[in-house]
């Protein structure tokens, strides 16, 4: 299954079955949700009527009451789980450029990973938790880097013309992201240290973008291939999920096409 924003509420869709159920209710603005390392529940970001900002967690299938995870002032949004479940990797703003810190669900505490006076945001932990990608627009545009986690010790700028969006393969061999139109792949070497080849072109980047700069508009899925939105041209108030298949055999992939 998969979890994504829709409007300003969240959705759960489950591609086997081909069916839709809809996670939120709230008159309030949900967005940017991920799922706990062990499936069962989405966190998502949130604005509720006297919260500036919030956090909950819901179970995936629906049933019970949001768990309030965090509250605070202003914006924010999730990148993902540390594979432990205790952590919650995020980017926020209080109005001046984004920064990337980290939520610990014990304590409530959100701590600083990342601020300087440019923008660092998309934060992305590869599955196994040692590297975080992210973007930011220390060059004067938005760039793909990666540092180790979390310790954050070293810096590695992976996109060369621009970049966004960074979401890694579920096997973490391969960096996906957004960048001079293409969806473009880098290739991360096995071993102990992080050593990515050169940003290749995956195919056309044709699909919708996400609601915002800080948000991340696909996904990779477990078996390779990856998921993304798409606004038809003859349909613009329609829009379809595009499961990119085939992607290891050939630059030019096929797409299904699924309302």
């Amino acid at each position: 299954m998969h979890g994504f924003e829709k409007g300003f509420d969240n959705w759960v869709a489950d591609l086997k079955r081909g069916t839709l159920m809809r996670l939120t209710f709230d008159a309030g603005e949900d967005e940017t949700p991920v799922w706990s390392p062990d499936g069962r529940s989405v966190a998502y970001s949130s604005t509720r009527e006297g919260v500036e900002r919030a956090i909950y967690r819901k179970a995936a299938d629906g049933s019970g009451n949001e768990e309030l995870l965090w509250s605070g002032k202003g914006h924010l949004h999730l990148g993902g789980f540390t594979p432990d479940g205790k952590r919650l990797v995020v980017s926020y703003t209080t109005g001046a450029p984004h920064d990337i810190g980290s939520l610990s669900l014990e304590s409530g505490k959100l701590t600083p990973l990342l601020a300087a006076p440019y923008g660092e945001y998309d934060p992305a932990l590869s599955k196994d938790g040692r590297w975080l990608a992210y973007t930011s627009d220390e060059s004067g545009r938005p760039e793909i880097y990666v540092r180790s986690f979390p310790s954050l010790e070293g810096r590695w700028q992976v996109s060369i013309e621009g970049g966004s969006e960074p979401v890694w393969a579920r096997d973490g061999r391969t960096l996906y992201f957004r960048g001079s139109g293409k969806i473009m792949a880098v290739a991360v070497a096995a071993g102990p240290g992080f050593v990515p080849a050169s940003p290749r072109a995956f195919v056309d980047d044709r699909f919708s973008a996400a609601q915002g700069d800080t948000h991340t508009g696909f996904d990779a899925l477990p078996d390779g291939s990856l998921l993304m939105v798409q606004d038809t041209v003859e349909r613009r108030a329609i829009r379809y999920v595009n499961l990119v298949l085939n992607w290891l055999q050939a630059p030019s992939a096929q797409a299904k096409d699924t309302p």
